[in-house]
């Protein structure tokens, strides 16, 4: 099968029953191809693979000497691309979703998935993991594969939910960058206390203005700065299905923040087209029911979001959050670019974060900030630099990376 060089293939989800379809919306010549898969089956290859990545962060804060830490994190890796094998074969390992396959294979191309309001199921596509007919055994790869196989990186892979019909319609999949001109360009924080208290020890960055330290600070301030706002930025504790940003001697309302709670904030108060929301907190990719935070993210013209699919160490996200963000400010990266480079600079423990909103999002010409200036890229890709300071995370962050409030 011919294909040209590195085209795009997108593919519109949606559930039809007790199955999800795929349905080829680009390039022409493959529109006709449409595939199903048993949601349930969907939903258990998605659990286990994720299960991988929660493991993978827990042998990183279980593992105090670094070359120990290394080699079990290398072990968990091996899991997570075999499971990632698994979600890979599913979707796309017979019948016509194999002919998709080989034209990704083929044409070095880029996939995105356009999910549907309906959808009940999202896998972390990024993390298939290889091709089909592989004969060597995930055990035995080397690291070389492992930092280069999956497909986030192979065929960066993004996400996207169709729910807004006034994201101008040339950024959703032509190819062509949605472009913001960073005069006036602001970055709004929501930011957890007691977690940027503890990672200011490592990585001191001082935020000024705009940032909100409770869900009631949050929704105050950020009604009155909607409009100039293009980045929305939460550094804050969370479980898959909320944030927390205030304290627990805060209410819930104040304490805690849903999607729902997002898309009502930011509806009808931001004119599009807007920017991008950073969802720097634990599992914000791990998406329950019709769409949640990706649903969320999408609402008012804003491109989505960039999430993670486990429970993440708190230096290190505010290490990861602080390098994305001086990409996409001050060097005119995508999403996509700055996420490529930081996957492969973070890895392994980058494995933990995926893209879910339009990838070409650009912000010209680069702009310059006192905070910008403040932060200092860090590298977590090498035996050195995976342990130190790190290994140890106070209490409270322990309990809030499982899930437990404190």
């Amino acid at each position: 099968m011919s294909a040209p060089e590195c085209e795009h293939i997108v593919l519109s989800v949606s559930k039809d029953s007790e199955y999800m379809k795929f349905h080829v919306v680009k390039p022409a010549d493959l529109t006709g191809l449409v595939f199903d898969v048993t949601t349930n089956e969907l939903a258990d290859r998605s659990g286990v693979l994720r299960k991988r990545v929660e493991d993978l962060g827990r042998r990183y804060r279980q593992n105090s000497d670094p070359d120990a830490r290394w080699n079990a994190m290398l072990e968990e890796v091996r899991d997570v691309a075999q499971a990632g094998r698994e979600l890979r074969s599913l979707l796309f390992g017979e019948r016509e979703a194999r002919d998709i396959e080989e034209r990704l294979k083929l044409s070095n191309g880029r996939l995105t998935f356009a999910v549907n309001y309906n959808v009940p199921v999202h896998p972390p596509y990024g993390l298939m993991f290889g091709y089909s007919g592989s004969k060597t055994a995930s055990v035995d790869l080397k690291e070389p594969e492992l930092r280069t196989e999956f497909w986030r990186d192979m065929h960066e892979v993004s996400i996207v939910y169709l729910t807004s019909d006034r994201t101008p319609s040339l950024t959703e999949f032509t190819g062509a960058p949605l472009t913001l001109r960073s005069e006036g360009i602001e970055v709004f924080g929501a930011f957890h206390q007691g977690a940027l208290t503890h990672v200011q020890k490592h990585f001191p960055v001082q935020w000024t203005d705009n940032v909100a330290y409770s869900g009631r600070q949050l929704k105050t301030q950020f009604t009155q700065r909607a409009a100039d706002t293009n980045i929305l930025y939460f550094f804050c504790h969370a479980d898959g299905q909320k944030l927390t940003i205030g304290s627990v001697d805060d209410d819930e309302d104040d304490n805690c923040f849903w999607p729902a709670s997002l898309r009502a904030m930011i509806l009808d108060r931001c004119p599009p087209p807007k920017g991008l929301i950073l969802l720097n907190g634990c599992k914000t990719a791990v998406l329950h029911g019709n769409g949640a935070w990706l649903r969320a993210a999408r609402t008012g013209g804003f491109v989505g979001f960039v999430g993670t699919e486990a429970t993440i160490p708190t230096t290190f996200a505010w290490s990861f959050g602080n390098d994305f963000l001086k990409y996409i400010l001050s060097e005119g990266k995508t999403p996509l670019e700055a996420l490529k480079i930081l996957w492969k600079r973070h890895w392994p423990l980058s494995l933990l974060y995926g893209l879910c909103c339009i990838a070409d999002m650009q912000i010209m010409p680069p702009t310059k900030t006192d905070y910008l200036s403040d932060i200092v890229n860090t590298n977590y890709s090498h035996r050195p630099h995976c342990g130190g300071e790190m290994a140890t995370l106070p209490f409270e962050d322990r309990a809030m990376e499982d899930g437990v409030k404190p």
